[in-house]
């Protein structure tokens, strides 16, 4: 017996009737999470004009700082940051590399661990409509080297324990340190100039200008079978990819989460950026310790 998609015995107006259904249910999973509710109207103007400005990716932050205002977003090393300073941070660190020269289309490179840095450089970038490359952190240099290269990197963000590995990488738009070695404090982390944390203390928090192109994300494969690849994300156009979790995982808004896989990773990419959109508190640390994870669950 050949089993039949429904989708092949229907006309397109079937197709379309079963299409809408589809998203109707994963509509209502969202609803039930608490992933999207009844607003005030003009917090759904500022959503919806966040969603048009910058697209999923971007608007993210910007929704969620409309909608959850002071409460935590994430808690690194450093602290805690709120939602509103995480967009703002955003912002800042955006509008600082479109004054440098960074167009929308352009290559942003992040080597980075689990912390702020990362979600800092990864919204601005996407508030620049740029083209967002997540590099691995377990890369040794040589592939390093080449996965830039070939990936197109204009303008480099890493962790200071990569520094000796990025002889060579030298985007035009500069390298920029994310997380510094020796450093607890966020005030520690700007004294220099060639910080994330610098180019936000100095940065405009306003909302930056529309780019002209949508942000993308490329995620790169394992490299099984030779240097890994990029693998460029599109932006859904559907509520299948966010149902579908949903339907299998009782994730609920305004939780605690802890992330101990790696951002870069399109596991610990998605976790994070589910935590942002649903307005829960995401926990992150730069090496995953057992431990600790215990602990802070506890």
């Amino acid at each position: 017996m050949v089993d039949l998609d429904p989708r092949s015995l229907l006309g397109e107006a079937g197709k379309l009737a079963l299409r809408f259904g589809d998203e109707a249910y994963f509509a209502a999973l969202c609803l039930r999470s608490g992933l999207v509710g009844i607003e005030l109207p003009h917090r759904t103007a500022s959503m919806l004009l966040s969603f048009e400005r910058f697209g999923l990716l971007g608007g993210a932050v910007s929704i969620s700082a409309t909608k959850h205002g002071d409460r935590v977003a994430l808690i690194d090393e450093r602290g805690p940051l709120s939602y509103q300073e995480l967009d703002k941070r955003s912002n800042a660190l955006a509008n600082a590399w479109r004054e440098r020269g960074l167009e929308p289309g352009q290559g942003v490179a992040i080597l980075a661990r689990n912390h702020r840095g990362f979600l800092d450089a990864v919204f601005a970038a996407a508030k620049c409509g740029a083209r967002i490359v997540l590099l691995n952190t377990d890369f040794a240099g040589p592939q390093i080297r080449e996965v830039a290269g070939r990936e197109g990197t204009d303008l480099l963000v890493y962790d200071d324990e990569y520094a000796d590995m990025l002889s060579g990488v030298d985007p035009p738009l500069g390298r920029w340190r994310a997380w510094t070695e020796n450093t607890e404090t966020t005030e520690d982390a700007g004294s220099t100039g060639d910080t994330l944390e610098a180019l936000i203390e100095g940065g405009d928090t306003g909302t930056p200008r529309r780019p002209s192109r949508a942000a993308k994300v490329v995620i790169l494969t394992s490299g099984t079978t030779g240097t890994p690849k990029g693998a460029p994300r599109q932006e859904p156009k559907s509520l299948g990819a966010i149902g579908g979790l949903l339907d299998k995982v009782p994730f609920r808004a305004r939780e605690v989460t802890e992330c101990c896989a790696p951002l870069f990773h399109a596991l610990g990419f998605a976790h994070a950026l589910l935590a942002v959109a649903m307005g829960s508190t995401l926990v992150l640390r730069r090496k995953f310790d057992p431990a600790a994870t215990l602990a802070s669950l506890e």
